[in-house]
């Protein structure tokens, strides 16, 4: 287990330190971008694929979901009915990081790394990634378009995977073996990207440390622990309870980026809050795999 916590941590140190050197100049943008796209178009997909026609849905599935809308209605009573912004967008940019966690980038290589399997990670990727889509357009009181979230990579693997599970059940030992190697590629290349999105430039991370202490309290204190009473109260076992309890408490997500520059809400605070609770993050979890290979 160490070694592959060393190896993801080393690609992202790696990718944040090509980040620093080389982001801004020549064809940098374009190529982290093709990668990005190969990632999300191709390598999540199959993998969600592989994963939900593997093992379907479980009513653990719902419990998991459930928890999740219950701490993101925690943490809106926090941000905007017991605490003030005097700026407008900070108000949105503090909820957004302080809800959605990075659970598909940094959420499936970890779990990897520590469990060798994505069955929780996967399906608490879905339902945060989709939320972290919907959600902020109600927050704009957009409304929010269908075909837009069926045509999301996450949808399109979710469901053909259960397709596979239930309808043509034949042949998920075909595609499990096929598709052997997406889990660990996904993990992988994520930890890369992951690396090479990351905003580095130090001027920006001091700026926003406030703000980054603040969310810290909801992603890694809070998060978990409504991850632990989750497992706690509908009797979750503890081998996926653990990985639960994990994904819960990863750093805000990269998606939060976009939105924030969708809706104009502080992407600047968003960007640097994501760089500083990643960073910390890892750190952490390389101490905590180092810790349990001692043990």
């Amino acid at each position: 287990m160490v070694t592959e916590i060393v190896v993801m941590s080393g690609l992202v140190i790696l990718a944040l330190f090509v980040n620093y050197l080389y982001n801004g100049r020549g064809s940098y943008e374009s190529l982290v971008s093709f990668l990005t796209d190969v990632v999300y178009w191709v390598l999540i997909p199959l993998t969600f694929f592989k994963t939900f026609g593997e093992r379907g849905l479980s009513i653990s599935d719902l419990w998991v979901l459930m928890s999740f809308l219950f701490f993101m209605g925690v943490v809106y009573v926090f941000v905007y009915r017991l605490r003030s912004f005097s700026e407008y967008g900070v108000r949105e940019a503090v909820f957004l990081t302080s809800v959605f966690p990075n659970s598909v980038f940094l959420g499936f290589p970890i779990s990897m790394a520590f469990f060798g399997t994505l069955e929780v990670a996967s399906i608490f990727g879905f339902f945060t990634v989709t939320l972290n889509v919907v959600v902020p357009d109600f927050m704009r009181s957009e409304k929010p378009a269908l075909s837009k979230l069926l045509k999301h990579p996450v949808t399109i693997g979710f469901l053909s995977g259960l397709a596979l599970h239930y309808v043509f059940t034949d042949y998920v030992t075909t595609v499990s073996n096929t598709l052997f190697w997406a889990s660990s590629l996904t993990s992988y290349s994520s930890a890369l990207i992951l690396g090479l999105r990351l905003p580095v430039r130090f001027s920006v991370l001091k700026k926003y440390l406030r703000e980054a202490v603040f969310v810290g309290l909801f992603r890694f204190v809070l998060s978990p622990l409504v991850g632990l009473l989750t497992v706690l109260v509908f009797g979750i076992p503890w081998f996926k309870g653990l990985q639960l309890i994990l994904v819960y408490s990863m750093p805000p997500a990269l998606i939060n980026i976009i939105m924030s520059q969708k809706h104009g809400w502080k992407p600047d605070l968003v960007s640097a809050v994501t760089a500083i609770l990643t960073l910390l993050n890892l750190l952490c979890l390389v101490m905590l795999g180092v810790m349990i290979a001692r043990t």
